[in-house]
């Protein structure tokens, strides 16, 4: 059965000679491993629709043998062209992208999430440097509320001491 996400890619990692797996964030389905076949030998150009910060339209293809889905098709829908040129900008969107991966597990949908993280990512890419910490702290506080773990009858909250509790890790300031 083929499906059709939407999804923010948030790494690729090599699999063999020839594949690769993609951590997407879908707006359907939360987050999905995706198996792309050869695409390293392919010569249409996808392996760069794998890239970090492209948001892309995915056919996948389920199978009874696999727990992890296939793409068949990419189709480009919008490339944040703006986050690379600038490393501030780069540094805060990959914050986002870090939080979302830390966050939200496998095959669990949060439209609500998918389209904040779109929102964010847009924001820092056309933004200046100033505007990028306000944007990041909304997007940490938001994830907090979306998993239910934001003590807002606190006095004082801080946000990155309630998500280093919750994730259980250090947040890594770039």
């Amino acid at each position: 059965m083929i499906q059709t996400v939407t999804a923010i890619n948030i790494k690729s990692i090599p699999y063999s000679e020839s594949s690769a797996i993609v951590h997407v964030f879908s707006k359907e389905y939360g987050k999905l491993s995706l198996m792309a076949k050869g695409i390293k030998k392919s010569k249409t150009g996808n392996q760069g629709k794998l890239s970090t910060f492209f948001l892309n339209k995915y056919h996948i293809r389920s199978s009874s043998k696999s727990s992890i889905k296939t793409i068949t098709c990419i189709e480009n829908l919008e490339i944040f062209e703006g986050l690379s040129k600038d490393y501030d900008k780069l540094k805060n969107a990959y914050e986002v992208l870090w939080l979302v991966n830390s966050v939200i597990q496998e095959d669990h949908p949060a439209p609500r999430l998918f389209t904040e993280t779109l929102k964010a990512l847009k924001i820092i890419e056309h933004t200046h440097e100033s505007e990028h910490t306000e944007t990041v702290n909304k997007f940490k506080k938001m994830i907090l509320e979306h998993e239910g773990v934001l003590n807002t009858q606190a006095k004082t909250i801080s946000i990155d001491m309630a998500l280093e509790k919750y994730i259980g890790k250090q947040i890594i300031k770039l």
